[in-house]
């Protein structure tokens, strides 16, 4: 943890709300409020919360989460993340299988999958976390980058009926890449991927240089990857 996250957690700490245990491979933040039996670790909670949030964000699975953390600790709650987590991982499994057997597309520096609306009624949050799981699997080239595409919903929860059909994107490094891009090797994401996305007419709505997001109308994937190509002919 750095910069205000920190601040937040030595507060914590200071009041013995939070106990910091120091690992071999960095730090372990626990939670010593959280739930009446047992202090909680924080990257479980991070997990409860990513998984009601992201997974149930379209059947108000944020709420519950935002009621968690005012609240306090909720078996209810924590049983709606673990089905969550559950067909999260059913969705995941059915696509993974889909692109052992069909492949990922390719271009000559990216390589991609769209989902469609395969992942509904999960929140498009998580067309992100199915790309960082894919870093690391067999069939995915360790020399390209990662892009992954969903549908967004017609209808957002809490917002309400968008104006257009549109997709959310988001992009990950496979592990040595990221290494590459750490050492300045290799370009990182927010060096191409915002001015491609903006010359389209879409937004990124988060972006480093080792992941990234955007927003662009429906069926313009190719056509940002072309542009992505475009821009990184400057770099290789």
């Amino acid at each position: 943890l750095t910069g205000p996250n920190r601040m937040a957690a030595k507060a914590a700490q200071q009041q013995g709300m939070a106990t910091l245990r120091t690992l071999d491979n960095g730090e372990e933040w626990i939670l010593n409020t959280m739930s009446p039996q047992l202090p909680i670790l924080v990257n479980d909670l991070v997990d409860i919360l990513d998984n009601l949030g992201g997974v149930g964000y379209c059947s108000k699975g944020a709420d519950t989460g935002v009621s968690l953390l005012l609240d306090g600790w909720s078996d209810a709650a924590v049983n709606r993340a673990c089905e969550l987590a559950a067909f999260k991982t059913r969705i995941f499994s059915e696509e993974i299988h889909r692109i052992e057997k069909s492949g990922m597309n390719r271009s000559h520096r990216i390589q991609w999958v769209n989902v469609g609306n395969r992942f509904s009624p999960m929140g498009v949050k998580m067309i992100g976390l199915f790309c960082q799981g894919l870093r690391t699997l067999p069939f995915t080239d360790p020399d390209r980058y990662i892009l992954g595409a969903m549908d967004l919903p017609a209808d957002v929860p809490g917002f309400g009926a968008m104006s257009g059909r549109f997709s959310k994107l988001s992009m990950r490094l496979p592990p040595d890449m990221e290494t590459a891009v750490q050492k300045g090797k290799t370009p990182g994401v927010d060096t191409f991927f915002p001015e491609a996305t903006t010359a389209l007419g879409g937004f990124s709505d988060a972006c480093h240089s080792l992941a990234a997001a955007t927003v662009l109308n429906r069926g313009m994937v190719g056509t940002l990857v072309e542009e992505m190509e475009r821009l990184l002919r400057d770099f290789f």
